[in-house]
């Protein structure tokens, strides 16, 4: 026989109530529990497959919370990434618009200066 290790980690609960408080000490999907006729009658053991039931639904759920909440925040910054590429656009459309504007008023300042002179010239 080729030699080998094996660990097997045991917990041992007893007492008033630790029935009741069986489902918060299972982990993994394989798990032996050891009890007499009158307590699996009771339905601790299903009460304890419950309460397993229950802590993988929230760790389940905290799994979606977290995904949801990397997804929000992916969405968000490639809607940032968006508004300021915008911004960009925006701001190099006001900045053209502005120098049309400067050389409108040029153009109207010169015509202008132009016809204030040939009225000094005039007189």
């Amino acid at each position: 026989m080729k030699a080998f290790s094996y660990h097997m980690p045991t917990r041992v609960v007893l007492g008033k109530g630790s029935a009741a408080k069986l489902g918060q000490y299972i982990q993994g999907e394989r798990v032996l529990i050891v009890c007499d006729p009158f307590l699996y009658q009771s339905g601790a053991a299903q009460v304890a497959q419950a309460e397993r039931e229950l802590r993988d639904g929230r760790s389940e759920l905290e799994q979606g919370r977290k995904e949801a909440a990397a997804a929000a925040d992916a969405a968000m910054k490639k809607a940032e990434e968006a508004a300021a590429g915008r911004r960009k656009e925006i701001l190099a459309q006001a900045e053209k618009d502005c120098e049309k504007l400067k050389a409108d008023a040029r153009k109207r300042m010169d015509k202008a200066t132009q016809a204030i002179l040939g009225r000094v010239v005039e007189s």
